[in-house]
């Protein structure tokens, strides 16, 4: 799963989006990727361990799951990439619901493609936009780097707790 969340991480903070979610404090990304509202709620845990979801995993395997999620903050057709541009143009100054907006339409995008529970790409939402808006300076000019591995690791690990993967 390790490698998954590294493929999206590291092919989603080059698009330097921002999230402002700060999972320490409990706030979630709320909306349809279900992962716990605005209002302090608490990050929710192994959202991916059901039967349903683990049968996606074992056919598409997590690097595919991976490539989709790469994707999705790109893809005009889900509506996300007009939402990418949108909160990478305003940068730090993107609000607070643009931002979740954007997380939304990324779990919803990853789950309209794989068949994955909304839950379970609900973290791949949160963790995609609070990786790129944590670790901007880290990532902006070398997405791939182990600079910017260790910084989303470190400033977004709730993802493992929220897929349980």
């Amino acid at each position: 799963m390790k490698f998954a969340y590294l493929g999206l991480v590291l092919g989603l903070v080059a698009a330097s989006v921002g999230c402002g979610r700060d999972p320490a404090n409990g706030g979630g990304s709320g909306g349809t990727g279900g992962t716990g509202g605005t209002g302090g709620s608490a990050m929710p845990v192994d959202q991916c361990t059901n039967a349903a979801d683990q049968a996606i995993f074992d056919e598409l395997g997590a690097a595919a799951i991976g490539q989709v999620a790469a994707g999705c903050p790109f893809n005009a057709e889900a509506g996300c990439g007009g939402l990418t541009g949108m909160v990478i143009g305003l940068g730090e100054e993107a609000s607070q619901e643009l931002r979740d907006e954007l997380g939304d339409c990324i779990g919803a995008c990853i789950s309209n493609e794989t068949g994955l529970s909304a839950g379970c790409t609900g973290c791949y939402g949160a963790i995609t936009t609070c990786a790129t808006s944590m670790c901007l300076d880290a990532c902006a000019a070398a997405p791939g780097s182990q600079e910017c591995a260790n910084c989303s690791l470190q400033n977004c690990g709730f993802f493992d707790d929220c897929t349980g993967l």
